[in-house]
Order: structure tokens, then sequence, then C-alpha cells
């Protein structure tokens, strides 16, 4: 699904949150909705700093991934086992 940069640790965390929101006057009921955000975190190691960002839009993960990356330093002793 995503493509890891080599040579650095990349870790992704997808979050959705949920609210709700209840009003009622006089037993009437004046509000009632609910709204559920997505939302990411993306980090990136070179192992000397770690790049980190946070974004709503799900569909711009590999491009905040990729961003990351370009301003790391990969290490050739960061193994990539799995990617």
């Amino acid at each position: 699904m995503y493509v890891f940069p080599k040579g650095l640790y990349s870790d992704i965390r997808i979050e959705h949150s949920c609210s709700a929101n209840y009003s009622v006057s006089n037993g009437d009921v004046k509000q009632n909705s609910e709204t559920t955000v997505g939302g990411a975190m993306i980090r990136v190691y070179d192992g000397k700093l770690w790049y980190t960002s946070v974004t709503n839009d799900l569909d711009t993960i590999q491009s905040e991934l990729d961003s990351l990356a370009a301003i790391a330093e990969p290490d050739p002793d960061i193994d990539v086992r799995g990617t």
C-alpha cells in the first residue's frame, strides 16, 4: 500500500476520532449530530533525528512520507526487512 524509503525507519499511525453533539431543551431535541475525522501521523527516523508530519487528508500520506524521507539522511545500517 505504501512505499517506504530504504535506509530509514518509517512509522505511519492512522486514527479516526468520533464526536457526538446532542442538545435537548424542554424535551425537544435541538441538536443531534455526529462527526468522524480521520488523521495520520507520519514519522521517519534516520538514526539521528525524527522527522514528523501530521495530516487529516489520508490521501496525502505517501507524499508526506516522501517529503520527510527527502530531508532525512538514509543510514545503511537501518534494516529494511519486510518492505
